[in-house]
Order: C-alpha cells, then sequence, then structure tokens
C-alpha cells in the first residue's frame, strides 16, 4: 500500500522528468548535425529549437498521453484483480463450507440485529412526518401527551378548544394552525347491520387538519372550514386508506354513505392516501373526525366552550421566514393572555400565573406527536450499542 501511495504521487513528476531528458537529447542530436554541417554552436541550438517547435507543448501531449495509457492498464489490472481475488475467495470457502457457514450465519446475526434496531429507532426517533416541507411544521403543548385529557385548572401542556380557535385567529407567525385531540371510543355501524358494531381508531381534529398538513384525499374529500362551524353542524368522517380496505372492501361507493358513529348519522367524504397514516408516531388512525362532532358523539360533556377542558395538541405551518423562536415567542405570549381573557372566574385567571409561560412547550413538529419516542430514547439508543457491539464482535471473531 505505501509503494502505491508513493507511485501516485511521485509518478508524475518522475515521468516530466523523463520525458524532458528525452526530448533534450533530441534537441542535442539535431544541434550536433547542425554543428557538423558548419553552424556555430549557438546558431545550431537556435535552429534545433525552431524546427523541432514548441518543447514545452509537446512535453505536456507526451505526459498526457503516457498518463492515460497508464490509468487504462491499472484499470485493466485492478479488475484482473478483483477477479482473481473473488474467485481464490469462492475456492477457499467452497473448500471450507463448514467455515463459510458459520462466518455467513454469524455476519447475517450481527446484520440483521443492527438493521432490525436502526428500523426501530428510523420509525420511532428519526424519521419525519410523510407530508409536504415537514420541516416548516412546529408543535405547540407537550408532544408526548396524545392522549391527554385535563378538566379543571389551566395547564401549559394541553390547549382548551376555544383557546386554540382565538391562537389561530391572532396569530402571524404561522400560516395555519390545526388541532388534533382524543376521541372517545367509537362504535360504528353500517346501515341497518345487526351483530357487534366496528370499533375504529379514532381522532377529533379541527377542520383545517387535513389543510395544514397539506394531505390531499384519495377519493372524495377532506375537511373544510364548514367542519369548525357550529357544534354537531357537519356530521362527516375521513377514513383511513387502509380502513376502507380492510373493512369496506376499498369500495368507491363508500363516498357519501352514512354510518353510525355513538347513536349519531355521520357520513363518509374521504378516504386518505394510503402514505398517510397521521400525525402520532406509532398510532394509525383510521377515522377522523370534526371536533365539532364531539357533543354527537360524546352526549352531555362539554368539550368545546369550557376553559377549563383542555385535551387538544396543536401543530402550525410556519410562515415563510418565520423561525421557531419567533413562533415560539409569540405562543408564549398569546397563551397565557387568552387563558387570562377567558376565565370563567378569578380563580382560574389565578392558576393562569402559576405557570410560566416558558412551560407552553413550542418545537419542532416535523416528527409528529409521540409518547413512545421520549419514554424508549434512552432504551433504543442502549440497545443500538449493544448490537454495534455485536456486529464488531462478530466481524473479528471471521477475521
Amino acid at each position: 500500500m505505501l509503494r502505491r501511495v508513493f507511485r501516485l504521487r511521485f509518478a508524475k513528476r518522475h515521468l516530466e522528468s523523463e520525458i524532458a531528458e528525452e526530448l533534450e537529447f533530441h534537441l542535442a542530436m539535431r544541434e550536433r548535425s547542425l554543428v557538423e554541417q558548419g553552424m556555430s554552436p549557438v546558431e545550431a541550438r537556435a535552429t534545433a529549437l525552431r524546427q523541432f517547435g514548441d518543447v514545452g507543448a509537446v512535453r505536456d501531449d507526451c505526459v498526457s498521453l503516457d498518463q492515460q495509457r497508464d490509468r487504462a492498464m491499472n484499470r485493466a489490472s485492478a479488475f484482473t484483480d478483483l477477479t482473481q481475488d473473488f474467485v481464490y475467495a469462492v475456492r477457499t470457502l467452497r473448500r471450507n463450507f463448514g467455515f463459510t457457514a458459520i462466518a455467513v450465519a454469524t455476519l447475517a446475526l450481527g446484520i440483521g440485529a443492527n438493521t432490525a434496531i436502526f428500523g426501530l429507532i428510523d420509525a420511532v426517533l428519526l424519521r419525519k412526518l410523510p407530508v409536504p416541507a415537514a420541516d416548516r411544521l412546529v408543535s405547540i403543548g407537550d408532544a408526548t401527551r396524545v392522549g391527554g385529557m385535563s378538566n379543571g385548572s389551566p395547564r401549559p401542556d394541553l390547549m382548551p378548544y376555544r383557546i386554540y380557535t382565538e391562537l389561530r385567529q391572532r396569530s402571524r407567525a404561522f400560516s395555519g394552525v390545526m388541532a388534533s385531540g382524543r376521541a372517545p371510543r367509537l362504535s360504528m355501524t353500517v346501515g341497518a347491520a345487526s351483530g357487534e358494531p366496528d370499533h375504529p381508531r379514532g381522532r377529533l381534529v379541527s377542520g383545517n387538519y387535513f389543510h395544514v398538513l397539506r394531505v390531499p384525499a384519495f377519493i372524495g374529500r377532506t375537511f373544510g372550514t364548514e367542519e369548525d362551524g357550529n357544534p354537531g353542524a357537519s356530521p362527516v368522517a375521513v377514513i383511513s386508506h387502509d380502513y376502507w380496505q380492510r373493512r369496506f372492501d376499498a369500495d368507491p361507493g363508500i363516498i357519501g354513505k352514512t354510518v353510525t358513529i355513538n347513536g349519531a348519522g355521520v357520513t363518509i367524504v374521504g378516504v386518505t392516501p394510503p402514505w398517510f397514516t397521521g400525525e402520532i408516531v406509532g398510532a394509525r388512525p383510521e377515522m377522523w373526525l370534526p371536533i365539532t362532532l364531539q357533543p354527537m358523539i360524546v352526549p352531555n360533556q362539554d368539550w368545546l366552550s369550557d376553559p377549563h377542558f383542555a385535551f387538544l395538541l396543536l401543530l402550525g405551518r410556519l410562515n415563510d421566514g418565520t423561525t421557531i423562536a419567533q413562533a415560539r415567542s409569540e405562543v408564549q405570549t398569546q397563551v397565557p393572555r387568552l387563558l387570562r381573557e377567558l376565565a370563567p372566574d378569578a380563580e382560574f385567571a389565578k392558576d393562569v400565573d402559576r405557570f410560566a409561560p416558558s412551560e407552553i412547550q413550542v418545537e419542532d413538529g416535523s416528527k409528529g406527536f409521540s409518547r413512545v419516542r421520549s419514554t424508549f430514547f434512552v432504551p433504543l439508543m442502549t440497545l443500538m450499542a449493544g448490537v454495534a457491539l455485536l456486529l464488531l464482535i462478530v466481524c473479528a471473531n471471521v477475521a
């Protein structure tokens, strides 16, 4: 290896020296011939140079041609060496089948373990949401509380619905802010079907949910501004592509069909694309319902107008030229102010002052919300280090 490095580094300089010596030899021979014909040495030298032409250009052309030939020979030699090495390795392994089987199995174990753990880390910790321009998304609230719900004092980790609607209207940092919250247990029946109802995994979302995420409908339509109107005025649902195939046999006629959810009639208006699995890592909602449908599917409870009831996480899309730091400053200023403005009593307003605005988390939302990310970060990193060490030991043993 050292000889090869030395040769590569000094080959061109050595080649130029040899060609210069060769050219000088030809010039000297021509000069000698002219002196023998009666010219003086000085005149013979000048005449020889004039007849020979541009010595520098000739030297450069010779060096270039020689280097091209050398590279071609090296490529052919490298291919020949590689072929010979491969044939020799195959013959050696065939003669030692037992060793070959153990080596391959051992390497497969080490590589497979690393691949599996890295795949898990990628899915849980690294992968961004499969939506356009995910880097412009910002999460508002504690992204680990994907199923959180609170009914009492104001909290910095979850948002009441009224705070969300006010923040969405007043925000200057975001082009759009959507809300997502836990849905109750859903019991769905289709038509007059008898027997056990279906229990799809659901999510309550704002009308601009799909617009902020820039997720189009696979068939039908997604939600619009009408889904943010009066409570119960738009009883519609969007279902996932997987649920559409599994529960409805990919029937395109599902659009416009009315199903019964928790006793309320709901019309299916759209199906999401196959690649969209929601904004929560590790959870795949099968049905999205407008937040304003809450009074119909959870009767006798007020989740919308009561500021004590917090159950929403927010995801905003930054305006062009706006940074996360600017969005954080705006949200941490606006939310406490809104909580005080909408406080139903003096005690609630005092509770707002008990948490610092900095406790309202405003972070990169490109990876969505996740309860498992913070819980399993250290165990996954430890496991990755362990399987990487295992692969090193395997390689050392095989070597």
